[in-house]
């Protein structure tokens, strides 16, 4: 779990400082075909800013995973697992951005 978690923030931190400056906006997809990244690992990825109650960006991994996980021939992740993930996520953005206004 070390490892995802190093990676996680990682990637967080790569995505928020090169979003000005990144002449692909922003965008993690070029690299993250390079390291070979998978559905699932985009997953995990996901459970852990899920478990750290890190919501917004549990939500991006997990659409990436769902992204990755319809070009895969030999899935990786399971999708009905990744879709109850993703749409808890998304409601507890909404119920925290209700709350905030």
């Amino acid at each position: 779990m070390g490892y995802l978690y190093f990676f996680y923030h990682a990637i967080k931190w790569f995505s928020e400082a090169y979003t000005q400056t990144d002449p692909l906006g922003g965008s993690t997809d070029a690299w993250l075909c390079v390291c070979g990244v998978i559905a699932d690992d985009c997953f995990q990825l996901g459970k852990v800013a899920y478990n750290n109650e890190d919501f917004y960006h549990a939500i991006k991994w997990f659409s990436e995973a769902l992204r990755l996980d319809e070009q895969e021939t030999i899935k990786s992740s399971a999708r009905h697992v990744v879709l109850d993930y993703l749409s808890y996520s998304v409601y507890m953005v909404r119920v925290t951005h209700t709350r905030a206004h």
